[in-house]
């Protein structure tokens, strides 16, 4: 365990304290270098990758890089090619393989460099049994600086991914032992960009990896689900025809797929499933076939799980909230905003309404800097360390360790499909506001979904937009920052609500606010969430924001505040609601003040209704009935 630990503090971390990214893990964009035109050889990772990343120890070592490779009795390896990214050159690299038991069978001394490298062997290597094999490279490592390992960072897929760091150079017949030899797949490391160039291997001719399923699972009783499942293939031969099973409720069902997906080329297969009337659970779904024949990587599997949607809630994801840490003294920070721009700009375009905090607090404070935001820091990292630049997205799990904040390296589009698999369980209906001589008090008003029986906490922040930088590193001219946290006006880990038959309301104590700080560039944002204590604290699924919402500073935001110039026409026809004109969210509300339905797709049973409207001019609330 102690060796374990050492690896993790070596490897792990997305922006550790020294310039906000991992001193370990580089980043670059660099076109493969390729032998004749294009490169060969069997591998897990896409050769064609246009950024590879590299993890070094900065400490004296020698670094081993392995894929793993089975049923390739008789054939015979002439070669491998490998990319490493910001490697100095190292003349005494060398090509290794290892059999099952970890014993070294074969090494030979090659050099090894920057980029890509094709390493051939002196003598080609014939295997002699279908057991397990790890083939790969070393490297040396120095205290000035440590030679990287490259890798895919697209694919986690655990037979692409060992490791291994001793401290003299492994020769024929040594052992390496656990304390040395490491599966990397649960450190997030990705694929290696290691590849075999092995003749007389039909078992690698088909085969392919189901790198990840996409769609929606949670949806109303009875209906179907289409969904995506990606194949890369990582054989030899192109792929003509898949088979994917998927297992739910005890029934393993198949779906077959005639597709034309290259070598290293990824592609994508429809699955449709009719999902059950009522219930929550785990698809689990796997690749089976390739070309008609079993595929070698048929037990690695890819789980979802799926909640059909009934009445009253939960409801799907229709607000997002962003947290975004920063400091004037990262000098990395500046290059993430556009990032974090076209984050909030893919969720608004994806229909999510979309709250915005920049806490500044990472591994430095600065001239905006609030308590409440350096008190959240270990329930957003899972530990006492700091990071920058970072963020957390309704603190969903989505670190290396399972907590909740991650470097700018996600695309917009990975984190839409992680919402749309989230839920949320309930809704603000009003943010009143009293300002007063420079002081404030809010009211926060809203509705749970049914079900929710946990105690709701609130956390409300005072926010300034357009607030020029005092002295931002790594920014030349001036630097501006947005929606800084300024003022919490709940407790930093939040608020307890107090909740009766569904509804939950909370008033916050007044707070005082700075006279200078621009009341038209502010606005107040609340959130809900579970509560966060220290039994809860690396319990990263319990900091999950239940649901957000922003509002204007010294804006009232009650359910008459729409002119009649641009109210909504709400009305009703077939069990249905129907709303004519522009708006931004809506709450549907029995007669007892239950939510009951947070879009106009919901079928209800006849009764009389509150509709409430969230619109760009205000809120609005509508009696109707439905026949």
């Amino acid at each position: 365990m102690k060796k374990f630990a050492y690896i993790l503090t070596l490897l792990l971390g997305f922006c550790l304290i020294t310039n906000a990214q991992s001193p370990f893990m580089n980043s670059r964009k660099t076109p493969l270098m390729k032998l004749n035109g294009e490169l060969e050889g069997f591998g897990y990772a896409d050769k064609n990758v246009e950024e590879v990343d590299g993890v070094g120890t900065g400490k004296a070592s020698i670094l081993g890089a392995y894929i793993q490779v089975t049923n390739i009795n008789g054939a015979t390896l002439n070669f491998i090619d490998a990319q490493l990214a910001d490697a100095a050159t190292d003349d005494n690299g060398a090509i290794i393989i290892l059999d099952a038991s970890k014993k070294v069978v074969y090494t030979e001394q090659k050099t090894i460099q920057t980029g890509y490298n094709h390493l051939a062997l002196s003598t080609p290597y014939k295997f002699t049994t279908d057991g397990v094999y790890y083939i790969g490279y070393i490297v040396h490592g120095t205290a000035a600086k440590g030679h990287p390992i490259g890798f895919d960072a697209k694919n986690t897929y655990e037979e692409g991914n060992y490791i291994s760091i001793t401290t003299t150079v492994p020769k024929v017949d040594d052992v390496l032992t656990n304390d040395d030899f490491f599966n990397t797949a649960s450190e997030n490391f990705g694929t290696l960009m290691v590849f075999l160039g092995i003749t007389d291997a039909p078992a690698l001719d088909n085969m392919g990896l189901l790198t990840k399923v996409d769609g929606n699972v949670n949806v109303k009783p009875n209906e179907t689900a289409t969904l995506l499942a990606f194949v890369r293939n990582i054989g030899l031969k192109e792929i003509t025809s898949t088979e994917v099973t998927y297992k739910m409720n005890g029934t393993t069902n198949t779906v077959n797929f005639d597709t034309n997906i290259a070598p290293d080329k990824l592609g994508a297969v429809p699955v449709t499933i009719q999902m059950p009337a009522e219930g929550s659970g785990t698809i689990e779904f796997s690749l089976t076939k390739i070309n008609g024949k079993d595929n070698a990587t048929a037990a690695y599997s890819i789980t979802k799980k799926y909640t059909i949607l009934v009445e009253g809630g939960p409801f799907p994801r229709k607000t997002v909230l962003i947290e975004h840490f920063t400091t004037e003294k990262c000098p990395n920070c500046p290059a993430a905003e556009p990032v974090f721009e076209n984050y909030i700009k893919s969720f608004k375009d994806a229909g999510y309404e979309v709250s915005t905090v920049e806490h500044h607090s990472g591994y430095y404070t600065d001239a905006f800097t609030v308590k409440g935001s350096t008190e959240i820091l270990p329930y957003i990292y899972g530990s006492d360390g700091t990071f920058a630049p970072a963020a957390a997205v309704n603190r969903l799990t989505l670190g290396s360790a399972g907590e909740c904040a991650f470097f700018p390296a996600i695309t917009s589009g990975d984190l839409i499909n992680m919402l749309g698999e989230t839920f949320e369980y309930g809704t603000i209906d009003d943010i009143v506001q009293t300002i007063d001589n420079g002081n404030i008090t809010v009211k926060v008003t809203g509705s749970l979904a049914k079900g929710f029986n946990e105690d709701l906490y609130l956390t409300a922040i005072v926010t300034e937009d357009n607030l020029k930088a005092v002295s931002q590193a790594g920014a030349s001219g001036e630097f501006i920052h947005h929606d800084v946290a300024r003022l919490f006006l709940s407790e930093s880990l939040g608020s307890k609500a107090t909740v009766t038959d569904g509804k939950f309301e909370l008033t916050f104590p007044t707070k005082s606010f700075n006279s200078n700080w621009k009341q038209n560039d502010m606005k107040v944002v609340v959130f809900g969430h579970r509560v966060l204590n220290t039994t809860t604290k690396t319990n990263y699924a319990q900091h999950e924001v239940l649901f957000s919402r922003s509002v204007p500073f010294d804006t009232a935001t009650g359910i008459n505040d729409a002119t009649v110039a641009t109210k909504a026409v709400v009305a009703s026809h077939d069990g249905m609601i129907h709303v004519g004109g522009q708006y931004n969210s809506i709450g549907i509300y029995d007669m007892g003040g239950s939510l009951v339905a947070t879009s106009t797709n919901t079928r209800l049973v006849p009764g009389v209704y509150i509709v409430k409207l969230n619109t760009e001019s205000g809120r609005q609330a509508t009696k109707i009935v439905v026949r």
